[in-house]
C-alpha cells in the first residue's frame, strides 16, 4: 500500500477502515486490529443499571459483482459480495435478507485497487469481503445509557431485560462518559451486534490514496517478466530511497508477439499517471524532456520527427525536405530524399531471397569494378533495345548460338571475320549481295562454283506454338474500323471465308509470266511471321502459325484530336478467339507491355482440352494506350497443368514451363507512320433534260464512313471537305454536248474511256471561286478530288472510276443500284492499289502492284463467270460487302509503314 500526502495517523486510520480493523484509544492504550475487552464483559440490565435502550435498522444494497483488472497478467477477475455474508449470523442475516428483497438487482462495480506488483484476484477477494462488512456493520445498531463505569470503547457488553430477540452481546463503537461533582456517573454509548465477528463497523474498502500526475526518474528497465515495464522513483520517494515496483508503460501498439517496444533509459524523466487516480496504480504515460535531457533534434519550424537510440541508430523524418533517413551506428543508411530518390549506403549489401523482382520504368544503372552474374539455370533478357559497349576485349562462348531479328542485323568493324571450322554459309530468302568499294575476292582451294539454282536452307525457329493453338479473327461486328490482316485458313469450317491456299490464282512475277498458284501462295505466306506448331500428333491440324497484323491508333492520340473530327480512328479492337487445346491447362495468359496496351481479360477462362479447333464465344478487347515507336507483339501463353511432386505438394508451372499459344503483331503507329490525305468530295449537279430539276450527285454517309475506316487501317487520316459543283449550264455537260449522251455521262467514246472527262471535271471545279473570290484551285490544289454525278454513265453498271492507278482524281456515278464500297475502292486506286483480281492475262511490269490475285466477284475480261463465293472481302475486289485490306497494301498507300 502507499502513504501519500497524509500523516502517519491519517494513514493508519485509513488503513484500519479500508481493511475492517479497529483503530482507537480506549483511555489506556492505542488499539489497532481486533477490539479488546478490559475487565471482562459488563452485564447491563434494562431498568436496573441501564436506564435507556433503543435500536435502529437499515436496508442497504449488498448484491454487487466486483470486477478487477490485473495489468501484469493481462486479464480481469470477478467476485460476488454475497459470498461473504455469513461472517455475521443471527438476526444480521434477517436484516440482510430484508435488504436484498428491497435491492433485488445485482449491480456491477469496476474496481481499480489492484496495486502495482499485486495480485488482482487477492485484491478482489479482499475488497469484496470488506465491501460486505461495510454493509453488515451498518444494518443495525443500538443506543443505550448506563451507570456501569467499566465500559470502554471496544468493550463487549451483555444486554438483557429487553426483547428476547435483542438480548445479546454488543461491541461498543462509541461512548461518552458523564461525571458530576456530586459523584454521580453515567455513559451514553452506541454498539453493534456482529455476533462474535471482529471487523470494524466503520469498514470502507473504497478508501484508497488519490494521486495526480507527476514526474519520476527511471531507475530500472530490465523487467524480469519481459513486459516492457519500468521501475521509477518519484520525488517524494527519494527521501526514503524507495521506488515503485515494475509498472506498466503506455505503448502506441501492442499484442502477443507484436507491438512497439520503446523503453526509456535509466535516468530518463517520465510522466507518471495513476489509473483511477489511485496512488497504488501508477503507470508511465510518456517521456518528459527537460533542460538536462534534450534530444537535440528540435528545429524552429518543428521539421523533424525522430526516433534515435543511445547507440546512434536513427530514423529521421524531415518535413522541410520531405525526406526520411534510416541510419545505424556505423553510418550505414537508407535515405528517401523527398524528391523521388532513394539512396542506400553500406560497405556490403546482402540480398537473400527466393525471388527478386526489380521494375524500373525508365532506366537501371549499375556501376562497379568487377561484375559477376551467375545464373544456375537460365538467363532471360527481354528489351526493346540492347547496346553493349566493351572498351577492351569481348569474349562470347557458347555451345550453340542463334542470333535472330525480325528486322536488320548489322555487324560492323575495321576487320570482320566469319570463320566456320567446317562450313560458312550466307543465305537470303530474297536478295543476297556481296559489295566492296575496293576489290571483292573469292578464293576456293578446290575451286569456285556458281549456279542459278538456290539450295534450300532451313531457318532455325526461335519459338514454337505448343500445348494449345489460339487463332485471332475479327469479331462479327467488325466493319473495317481498324486494320486486321490475317492469312485465311480453313479454320475447321468455323468461318465462312474461303481459305487463301484454295482460292489464290496468281500474282505479278516478271512481266513475262505470272506466278503459279503454288508460287503465289508460298510468296503470300512470307508476308506473315510464321511460327512452327509442335503437336503431340503431327498428323492432326496445321503445322504453321501465321501471326496476324493489327493496326490501332493510340488512345492518347485519338483523345487529343479535335472534337469536330467527323470520324475518329479506333484505338480499340474486339477480336474473336478460336481454340485448339491439346491437353487441360493451368491457364492461358496474355503477355504484353501494360504501359502501352490494355487487354479486357489477361487470363482466359478457357483451359480444358478441345476436340480440334473450337469456337468458345470468346471476344477479347485490345486497347492501345500510347503511341508505339516500333511494332509490338501481344503474346498468349499456355501454362501446363500444375504437377504434384512425390511429397504430394502441387507445383505451379513457371515461365520456363509455358508455351506460346498465339500472337498478334501490332504495328507501329506514332507520328513517323501516320499521315494525312486531303480529300474533297464534290457533289456534282447537272441538268441534261432541261426540265428545271437538276441531277444532283450525293455522297451517302455510309460510303463516307467506309472511306474513313479503310484509310484508318493504313494509318492515313482523311482530311475531308465536301462541296458542290453546279455545272448545269456548262456547255460541255449539256445534252448532246461533249460529255453527255442520251442523258448519261459519256464515260466511253467508241468503247474507249474518254480521259478528257476527268480533266474537264477538274477544270470546271478549279475555275469556280467562292464568295471571298478565293478560287478552288487555290483551296484544293493538293486535294484528292472525287466527283459524284447524279447520273449514270454510258458504261453499264459502272459505279465509279479513277483517272488512273496512282492518280488522285476519281468520278462516281449514280445508278438505280448502289453500294457503299465504291468511294473507298476508287480512292485506294488513286493512292496506288490495283484490284485483288486480274485484269490482264499477263500482269505487266507497270502493274506490279497486282502482287496476288484471287477470283473476281463479277465477270471480267479474263473471267467469264462471276465467282462471289471464292472472291475475297478485300476492298479492292468487287464483292458487294468489302471491309478488309492487307498489310502489303497498307505499305503501298502509306510508304511510312515498314
Amino acid at each position: 500500500t502507499v502513504q501519500y500526502n497524509e500523516t502517519t495517523f491519517d494513514f493508519l486510520n485509513r488503513l484500519a477502515k479500508r481493511y475492517g480493523h479497529y483503530f482507537y484509544d480506549n483511555g489506556r492504550v492505542m488499539v489497532f486490529g481486533a477490539p479488546g475487552t478490559s475487565g471482562g464483559e459488563p452485564k447491563l440490565v434494562y431498568g436496573a443499571n441501564m436506564q435507556e435502550f433503543s435500536y435502529e435498522m437499515k436496508v442497504l444494497p449488498s448484491q454487487l459483482e466486483i470486477i478487477e483488472n490485473d495489468n501484469r497478467i493481462g486479464n480481469f477477475s470477478t467476485d460476488q459480495t454475497l459470498k461473504y455474508r455469513n461472517e455475521c449470523d443471527g438476526f444480521q442475516q434477517n436484516f440482510l435478507n430484508k435488504s436484498n428483497a428491497v435491492f433485488n438487482q445485482t449491480a456491477q462495480q469496476q474496481l481499480n485497487q489492484n496495486p502495482a506488483g499485486g495480485s488482482g484476484k487477492t485484491a478482489l477477494e479482499e475488497y469484496a469481503k470488506n465491501k460486505m462488512r461495510a454493509v453488515l456493520g451498518k444494518l443495525m445498531q443500538v443506543n443505550a445509557k448506563s451507570e456501569v463505569a467499566g465500559i470502554t470503547l471496544g468493550n463487549s457488553v451483555r444486554i438483557t431485560g429487553v426483547d428476547v430477540q435483542l438480548e445479546s452481546s454488543y461491541c461498543v463503537t462509541s461512548i461518552t462518559h458523564f461525571c458530576e461533582d456530586e459523584g454521580t456517573y453515567e455513559n451514553h454509548f452506541t454498539a453493534v451486534n456482529l455476533n462474535g465477528s471482529v471487523f470494524s463497523p466503520q469498514t470502507n474498502p473504497d478508501l484508497v490514496p488519490h494521486c495526480v500526475s507527476q514526474t519520476a526518474i527511471v531507475t530500472a528497465n530490465a523487467d524480469p517478466d519481459g513486459l516492457s515495464f519500468v521501475q521509477v522513483q518519484m520525488p517524494w520517494q527519494q527521501a526514503k530511497n524507495k521506488t515503485t515496483p515494475y509498472i506498466a508503460m503506455l505503448q502506441n501498439y501492442g499484442g502477443n508477439s507484436r507491438g512497439s517496444h520503446i523503453i526509456p533509459e535509466i535516468g530518463d524523466t517520465v510522466l507518471v499517471e495513476f489509473q483511477g487516480n489511485n496512488a497504488e496504480l501508477p503507470f508511465v504515460a510518456g517521456i518528459m524532456t527537460n533542460a538536462k535531457q534534450k534530444s537535440g533534434f528540435s528545429t524552429p519550424n518543428n521539421d523533424l520527427k525522430v526516433l534515435a537510440t543511445r547507440s546512434g541508430n536513427q530514423l529521421v523524418m524531415n518535413d522541410s525536405a520531405g525526406s526520411i533517413l534510416l541510419q545505424d551506428a556505423s553510418n550505414n543508411s537508407i535515405t528517401l530524399d523527398g524528391n523521388n530518390n532513394i539512396s542506400l549506403r553500406a560497405d556490403t549489401l546482402h540480398i537473400d531471397v527466393k525471388q527478386l523482382i526489380i521494375n524500373a520504368s525508365e532506366s537501371t544503372q549499375i556501376t562497379t569494378n568487377d561484375y559477376t552474374l551467375n545464373a544456375l539455370s537460365k538467363i532471360y533478357i527481354s528489351s526493346v533495345k540492347l547496346k553493349q559497349v566493351i572498351k577492351g576485349f569481348m569474349n562470347l562462348c557458347s555451345g550453340k548460338v542463334l542470333i535472330n531479328s525480325d528486322d536488320t542485323i548489322d555487324i560492323e568493324g575495321k576487320v570482320v571475320k566469319l570463320h566456320g571450322k567446317k562450313q560458312a554459309m550466307v543465305h537470303s530468302d530474297e536478295a543476297a549481295m556481296i559489295n566492296s568499294l575496293g576489290t571483292a575476292k573469292i578464293h576456293g582451294a578446290d575451286g569456285n562454283h556458281f549456279t542459278n539454282t538456290p539450295e534450300k536452307i532451313e531457318a532455325v525457329p526461335t519459338a514454337a506454338v505448343a500445348l494449345a493453338v489460339v487463332y485471332f479473327r475479327p469479331s462479327p461486328i467488325w466493319k473495317g474500323q481498324y486494320g486486321f490482316d490475317w492469312l485465311r485458313e480453313k479454320d475447321n469450317g468455323l468461318n465462312l471465308e474461303p481459305d487463301y491456299e484454295s482460292i489464290i490464282e496468281s500474282g505479278y512475277k516478271d512481266g513475262i509470266s505470272n506466278l503459279t498458284k503454288t508460287e503465289a501462295f508460298e510468296k503470300l505466306k512470307k508476308e506473315y511471321e510464321s511460327i512452327p506448331i509442335t503437336r503431340k500428333d503431327a498428323k492432326t491440324g496445321t503445322t504453321e502459325y501465321f501471326v496476324p497484323y493489327l493496326t490501332l491508333f493510340s488512345k492518347e492520340f485519338v483523345d487529343a484530336m479535335p472534337a469536330t473530327t467527323a470520324i475518329k480512328p479506333q484505338y480499340e479492337a474486339q477480336l474473336k478467339l478460336l481454340f485448339d487445346i491439346e491437353e487441360d491447362l493451368e491457364k492461358l495468359e496474355f503477355e504484353f507491355d501494360e504501359t502501352l496496351f490494355k487487354v479486357s481479360s489477361k487470363v482466359l477462362p478457357i483451359k480444358t482440352k478441345t476436340n480440334g479447333l473450337e469456337e468458345k464465344n470468346t471476344i477479347i478487347k485490345f486497347t492501345c494506350l500510347k503511341d508505339l515507336d516500333r511494332d509490338h507483339h501481344i503474346d498468349l501463353y499456355a501454362y501446363p497443368k500444375a504437377r504434384t511432386n512425390p511429397a504430394g505438394k502441387k507445383i505451379q508451372p513457371t515461365i520456363e514451363d509455358r508455351k506460346l499459344a498465339g500472337r498478334i503483331r501490332v504495328l507501329r503507329n506514332d507520328s513517323t507512320v501516320r499521315r494525312e490525305e486531303k480529300i474533297v468530295l464534290i457533289n456534282t449537279w447537272t441538268d441534261v433534260d432541261t426540265n428545271g430539276e437538276k441531277e444532283k450527285g450525293r455522297f451517302r454517309s455510309e460510303e463516307k464512313e467506309n472511306l474513313y475506316n479503310t484509310l484508318h487501317q493504313a494509318f492515313i487520316i482523311p482530311v475531308v471537305e465536301e462541296t458542290i459543283l453546279d455545272i448545269s449550264t456548262h456547255v460541255d455537260f449539256s445534252i448532246y454536248c461533249k460529255h453527255i449522251h442520251d442523258e448519261k455521262i459519256k464515260f466511253l467514246d467508241n468503247d474507249i474511256i474518254d480521259n478528257t472527262l476527268f480533266e474537264d471535271c477538274k477544270k470546271a471545279f478549279f475555275t469556280v471561286t467562292d464568295s471571298d473570290t478565293t478560287s478552288n484551285i487555290t483551296k484544293y490544289a493538293d486535294y484528292f478530288t472525287v466527283f459524284k454525278f447524279g447520273l449514270p454513265s454510258n458504261k453499264n453498271n459502272l459505279l465509279g472510276s479513277v483517272q488512273g492507278i496512282g492518280k488522285r482524281n476519281a468520278i462516281m456515278f449514280t445508278l438505280q443500284r448502289s453500294d457503299d464500297s465504291t468511294l473507298n475502292h476508287e480512292t485506294l486506286h488513286g493512292l496506288g492499289l490495283c484490284h485483288s483480281h486480274r485484269n490482264h492475262q499477263i500482269i505487266p511490269d507497270s502493274m506490279s502492284n497486282y502482287k496476288y490475285t484471287f477470283p473476281c466477284a463479277l465477270e471480267s475480261n479474263i473471267q467469264a463467270k462471276p465467282d462471289p463465293k471464292n472472291a475475297t472481302d478485300n476492298v479492292m475486289g468487287y464483292r458487294s460487302i468489302a471491309h478488309s485490306t492487307w498489310r502489303w497494301q497498307w505499305k503501298i498507300i502509306n510508304t511510312n509503314i515498314r
